[in-house]
Parts: structure tokens; sequence; C-alpha cells
């Protein structure tokens, strides 16, 4: 065998495991390799760009609005809603009527019909309504009206249980009476709190200063907020803070115009009406009674002055009084409607803001409480137009969801709502 012979055994042996080397040039004819397959791998379409997205700035007070929800009411002074009933507002109106709301209209037939016993007109009326915690089982409902003898009456009435868009007119019990020496500073605003009770607002009775001294005296009914026990009225209902007069909560108030309880931290929130120079907004930590806004002493943070005084501004001894949270003057309104903290499901701006208005410059304003002071209080009247909507905001109102509602004296109601 030659050496040709061996050399091309050797390359031949080689070929299948040595897979061409170098740099792949071998000779196909003698190590034939096999032509990759192609797979129609499928191409996606090409698409246009798309633009970036704009960010959304979150929803702001600026986005908040009134909505409208009824209008044709004689002289609405509140707005409430029943345990069990998601679907009905109750609306008080002045002259002696509770109307119901459903489905966006105001039935016919009155709810309780109150008018030949309720005096009206000015500061008198129907002021005041509230359902028992277990009015779905109860069916207890309690008003405060003025009646024709001038003394405030806060009553218990009872639904019809074949009817439930009927209270009984002649279930009335008459729970508490307290005679008015004029027409002014009823008050009137009824509201179940934290812990337990019926919680009665009374002004001080007077057209003017206080000058028999009803709200810094602790025997009075007057210019005080109360806690009742309906059951149990007029025994004491326990863990009241024992002043002489043992339904006495709060005391030293001119004419508390709605008083309202924060759902989430059960803060009891009190809307004052001031005499000449300021309104004020008091917020109490939940549990705590026995609270002296001061009234007659002073009136907001200062000590008062009688309209008719040739005298200077006395000195006082304000101690032991509770500063009020917030105070205007009769720049921004003269009569003071007391709100609500918003914890509705809608309205996530004002989510913990107290709202509230001033009925004469018809303006709405918020505040954040925190840390035990009013925080980034803003006027909402221009963002929400209510200068121009409103005849007179007489109150503020809830439903079981917690929306939030202002009620105007002009004869509607109007939701708070986004845009």
């Amino acid at each position: 065998m030659t050496m040709r012979h061996i050399a091309l055994l050797l390359a031949l042996a080689c070929a299948p495991a040595c897979g061409g080397g170098g740099d792949g040039s071998g000779d196909e004819s003698t190590n034939p390799q096999p032509e990759p397959t192609a797979t129609a791998e499928p191409q996606p379409e090409p698409t246009a760009a798309q633009p970036t997205p704009t960010p959304t700035a979150a929803p702001s007070l600026a986005d908040v609005r009134l909505v409208p929800v009824v209008s044709g009411l004689d002289s609405p002074l509140y707005l409430t809603s029943a345990p069990g009933e998601p679907e009905r507002l109750f609306i008080v109106e002045q002259r002696g009527t509770i109307r119901i709301v459903e489905f966006g209209s105001v039935r016919e037939e009155p709810f309780l019909d109150l008018g030949d016993v309720v005096r009206s007109g000015g500061e008198l009326g129907l002021l005041g309504l509230a359902f028992d915690p277990d009015y779905a089982e109860s069916g207890l409902l309690y008003v405060n009206y003025t009646n024709h003898d001038l003394v405030s009456i806060t009553s218990e009435f009872s639904v019809d249980v074949e009817d439930p868009s009927r209270a009984i007119r002649d279930s009335e019990r008459v729970l508490l009476e307290v005679p008015q020496d004029t027409i002014n500073h009823h008050a009137g605003m009824l509201e179940f709190g934290p812990g337990g009770g019926l919680y009665v607002a009374l002004g001080d009775s007077a057209q003017g200063a206080d000058p028999k001294g009803y709200a810094q005296d602790p025997g009075e009914f007057r210019g005080k907020i109360l806690r009742l026990d309906p059951d149990t009225f007029p025994e004491p209902i326990p863990g009241n803070p024992g002043f002489e007069n043992p339904h006495v909560w709060h005391l030293g108030l001119r004419n508390p115009w709605r008083f309202s309880f924060d759902r989430a931290t059960g803060d009891m929130y009190i809307g004052d009406v001031g005499e000449v120079e300021t309104e004020e907004i008091s917020v109490v930590p939940a549990g705590v009674s026995g609270a002296n806004f001061g009234w007659n002493v002073t009136e907001g943070a200062q000590c008062f002055l009688a309209p008719w005084s040739e005298e200077p501004r006395p000195m006082c001894d304000s101690a032991g009084f509770v500063s009020p949270a917030w105070v205007h003057g009769r720049d921004l309104g003269c009569s003071v409607t007391g709100g609500y903290v918003y914890r509705g499901p809608s309205v996530a701006p004002l989510v913990g803001r107290y709202v509230f208005s001033d009925y004469c410059s018809r303006r709405i304003f918020s505040f954040v409480w925190e840390d035990g002071e009013a925080t980034d209080l803003v006027d909402m009247s221009e963002m929400l137009g209510s200068r121009d909507l409103l005849q007179g905001p007489s109150s503020f109102g809830e439903d079981l969801a917690g929306n939030l509602y202002v009620v105007d004296l002009g004869g509607a109601v109007y939701r708070f709502d986004m845009r």
C-alpha cells in the first residue's frame, strides 16, 4: 500500500468526528452536510406606535360638584335617613311635615304631618328628626318642634307597621317640654350618638346676649346639648357628667344650629351661631362630656361685649372653656350652619373633611381636624357655585351610605358628587 492510499484512508476516518475543522472549507463531496430546513415562523403584523399615556391628576376638591336631588319643598330644614331603608330620604319641612324622597321623587302624602300643633316662621317650627338606631325593629322616631305656647317639645312617634310610609299621628309620646322666653334660639337638632343616647340641642332662648345666663347655668336645659335615654327618661342616662341638671351633656352654647358625629372617630362637631362678631365650630373628642363653650362669657375666642354696651370690652376668666376649632367673622357670613365629616363612598377628595356653611353668605367651607386643630381650611363656594345656587343653606344631612347633602331653605336638596 502506498503512502498516498494511507493518507486517503486517514482522511476518510477523521471526517465524521472532526466536523471539517479549520475554516470549514472541507470537500463537500467527501463530507456531505444536510442543508438546514427553514421553519416558517409567523411574523407579527407591524403595529402603529402607541402614544405614551398622559398621567391623570388625582381628583381634587375642584372636581366636587352639587347635584340636584329634589326641588319644590316647603322651607326644608333637615335631611336624614332611617335604618333599614337605604332607598329613602326623610326631609323635615319647617311648617310641620316630614316628606319621603324615594327614587328621586317626593311622595305626595307626608310621612308625618304636625302642622296643626307646630308654630313656624323665623327660628320656629319642626326643627329636628332622629330615627331609633333599632328603627327597623322598633319603628320609633323622635322629633323636636315649637308648639303654639312657645314650648320646645321633644316627642316620640311610631311608624305604621302596615304602611311604613306613614308615622302614626296619634302615637305621640312627649319626652321633654322646655318653655321658651322668646321666638329665637331654639336650636332643636336631634341625633343618636356613640355610646347610646339621644342628643338634643337647645339654644339660650334669648333675643340677644343671654341676659338670664341660661347657657352657663348647669341646672338649666337652655343653652345646652342634652343626652337622654328615651326608654327611661326622665331617669338620667348613665355616663352623663353629673351637672345639677343630670341630662346636660355640654353647656355654654348660644344657638347650636346643627351638630354631628364623625362616623369614623365618634368626635362631635357643633356649629354655634354667633351674636356680634364671630361664628364658630367646636370639636369635642369622642366620649368627652361636660364641655363648656363659654357663651355668654365669651363669643368665639374673645370676651363677649354686648352690642348695645358703651363700655370697653370686659376682661373675663375663660379658664376651663373649650376654644372653638374655627371662627369666622362678618366678612364671611352671619349665621353658621354646622355640617358633617364626609365618610361617603363617592367623593374621594372630601373624605375626612368637615363640611359646613354660612346661611347668610351661602358659602360652603371644609377643613380637616388633625392633632387637635382645624387644618387645610378651604372656601369651596366658588368651585361649587353655592352662592348662586343656594338661597340659604339651612342644614346638611347624610344617607345610610354616608353620602352628603345640603338642604336649601328655598326648597331644594343637593348631593355632593364628582364632576
